[in-house]
């Protein structure tokens, strides 16, 4: 078997024998066809036949690979495919050999016509090629060349008389011959108007004019980027030539990947087809796959000059392309509440927090975990506070919760939820926003100091006063309305003294102060008095300060001042009024028979004595009545 070379220098062993005239006479003298037939018997069929493989992006054949399976003459003889003329050859259309692996009969059409048919060519070597150059030596441009490709490959497989005639007659006008344009008075002309095959040809010519310009047609397939679990998915398929004209009439398959459902589209006059799939628990992943006219030759070649060369038909690429859609991720968005009551606080000595994770785009049927961590918003850090839980989606959205317990130790923070979607060991979807206000949960803290109204001190009079204590918060939830309620306790006690206050407030920040005014009445001197003091919203207590033992608290009530005892005043001794001395009387001469004063026993002595006597009480009254006067004077100052 001798070695030929292709036109791009690739080698091939194979080659082929024609036993028999394509669309011509054997020609030269009886001797000569006696020994060419006697040859021909000899040799069988020898060729390889290979596919064109192709991509679907970018797409070529390999000049050179031989067919690898030997095509024979069907029954010993050529089995013509076409009509019967008076003109030219006498033949117009192709015939038809048998693979003899497969059985199967491939169609094939001269290519040179003014040199001698393929009986007179003895061996034949088959050859890919992407240039020609016809019997005269002219090279064809690479879109005539794709052209002749395009008919051989769309309608040169046929069992159809007609149509292998047309496609004969338009190979030879696509070499550009002027012999064999379709023009009237042309030999070409004259043979498919006797085959009665002229407009079909032209028409041919024209589709491959419009289609074939020299490079690979583009397959592409789209389908929405994101799409949703459960819903109906449109794939658009579309075929083009490189410079965008879309080619109808050619047949997609389209297969989705994820379903394995197919579906089979042709293209319409747009160049585009339609096929629709149903989504299942994983998102379309669509594979279009289409097999269109090379855009390269493929022909025998004969290991004698003079003979033709002879075309095979029905060479298709094949194209393909693919896209995918996404199922959107999950989102999350969470709300997180005091399981209590319903709200964003917890109170200072701990609780429950409720967090309901509203999920968005999952998967129905799956199953899922959310795990969440109570974060510190104030130094991003986390508290080690977790809490996860597991369920399967029943829809595309809903909610799971998820159940944290906060222990005391909290007061004056921001707690905030960060949770976390897993599938399986994937994660599909966070909600970590360290400032969204639906995930945080104030725990408040209050701090009180109680002051004396009068002064600002921590002492209040005996006999009572006003107090007014300073309740200072911190991390409530800002544009709430509170109650602050405080009532004073004897610390010494510690029971209350029923002397009570409050004050509404509306929080314009997370952290503020609210005034309380308690009135004391008398009766507490000597007492101190402590505020306890609690925040409320809408009826629950969200925080407190109730230290017993706080200074900043408690208000001393004084010790009444005692009532100095008055010195009495001593009560003055009367004076006795002075009493003139008695005159002493004249004695009277007495009756007869009465006593007289020298009648007094004692006579004369008696009555100085007296006398005496009134003189010393006399100088007594004096001098009391100046001691006395002297006295009053000096308690006076």
């Amino acid at each position: 078997m001798k070695e030929v070379t292709d036109a791009v220098g690739t080698s091939t062993h194979h080659r082929i024998v024609a036993t028999t005239p394509c669309l011509s006479t054997v020609q030269g003298p009886p001797k000569q066809r006696k020994r060419m037939h006697m040859l021909l018997q000899r040799n069988r069929v020898g060729v390889i036949s290979a596919g064109v493989a192709m991509g679907a992006i970018a797409l070529g054949v390999t000049p050179g690979i031989a067919h690898a399976d030997p095509y024979v003459p069907v029954g010993g003889r050529t089995h013509f495919v076409g009509t019967k003329i008076t003109v030219g050859a006498h033949w117009i259309g192709g015939y038809t050999l048998r693979d003899q692996a497969t059985g199967k009969t491939s169609l094939f059409y001269c290519g040179d016509p003014e040199r001698m048919g393929p009986s007179s060519g003895g061996g034949y070597h088959g050859k890919s090629a992407t240039q020609w150059r016809t019997d005269t030596g002219a090279l064809l441009d690479q879109k005539h060349v794709s052209q002749i490709a395009y008919v051989l490959g769309k309608w040169g497989q046929t069992t159809s008389n007609k149509q292998a005639s047309a496609v004969d007659a338009a190979v030879y006008a696509l070499q550009g011959k002027s012999d064999y344009q379709l023009h009237p008075s042309t030999l070409g002309w004259k043979r498919a108007q006797q085959a009665g095959v002229t407009s079909r040809a032209q028409s041919m010519i024209t589709e491959a004019g419009r289609y074939a310009t020299g490079s690979a047609w583009r397959l592409s397939v789209s389908v929405p980027k994101s799409v949703t679990p459960g819903s109906t998915v449109q794939a658009t398929a579309s075929v083009r030539t490189r410079t965008g004209r879309g080619v109808p009439g050619v047949a997609v398959t389209l297969r989705d990947q994820a379903t394995g459902k197919t579906v089979k589209v042709t293209t319409s006059t747009n160049g585009t087809a339609v096929a629709h799939f149903a989504t299942g628990s994983s998102a379309p992943n669509v594979h279009a796959s289409a097999s269109v006219p090379a855009t390269t030759l493929r022909y025998w070649a004969p290991s004698k000059s003079g003979a033709q060369r002879i075309l095979m038909s029905g060479l298709t690429m094949g194209l393909s392309a693919s896209a995918h859609s996404t199922f959107p991720a999950p989102n999350l968005k969470t709300t997180a509440l005091d399981k209590a009551d319903g709200d964003h606080m917890v109170v200072a000595k701990g609780g429950t927090i409720v967090d309901t994770v509203a999920y968005h785009d999952a998967i129905p049927g799956k199953p899922y975990k959310v795990v969440g961590e109570m974060m510190d918003q104030v130094t991003g850090k986390p508290t080690g506070i977790k809490a996860s839980a597991k369920f399967t989606a029943k829809a595309e959205s809903g909610t799971a919760k998820v159940v944290f317990t906060v222990p005391t130790g909290y007061a004056g923070r921001k707690l905030v939820a960060f949770e976390t979607l897993y599938d399986g060991a994937k994660i599909v979807a966070e909600h970590k926003d360290i400032h969204d206000h639906s995930q945080t949960v104030w725990v408040p803290k209050v701090a009180t100091n109680a002051v004396d109204k009068a002064d600002n001190d921590h002492v209040l009079p005996a006999e009572g006063g006003t107090i007014v204590d300073v309740a200072r918060y911190w991390d409530v939830e800002p544009g709430k309305d509170y109650v602050v309620a405080g009532e004073l306790m004897d610390r010494a006690t510690g029971k209350p003294t029923g002397i009570k206050a409050s004050a509404k407030f509306t929080a314009k920040a997370e952290s503020g102060t609210a005034k309380v005014v308690f009135t004391v009445p008398t009766g507490y001197a000597g007492k101190d008095l402590v505020a306890f003091e609690t925040i409320s919203m809408g009826g629950k207590i969200v925080g407190s300060h109730q230290d017993i033992n706080d200074h900043s608290q408690t208000v001393s009530v004084s010790k009444p001042t005692p009532t100095p005892t008055p010195t009495p005043t001593p009560t003055p001794t009367p004076t006795p009024a002075a009493v003139a001395p008695k005159p002493t009387p004249t004695p009277t001469p007495a009756p007869s028979g009465g006593v007289q004063t020298g009648d007094v026993p004692g006579g004369p002595v008696v009555g100085w004595i007296a006398g005496g006597v009134a003189l010393i009480a006399f100088a007594g009254g004096a001098y009391a009545m100046v001691v006395g006067g002297r006295r009053h004077d000096t308690h006076g100052e």
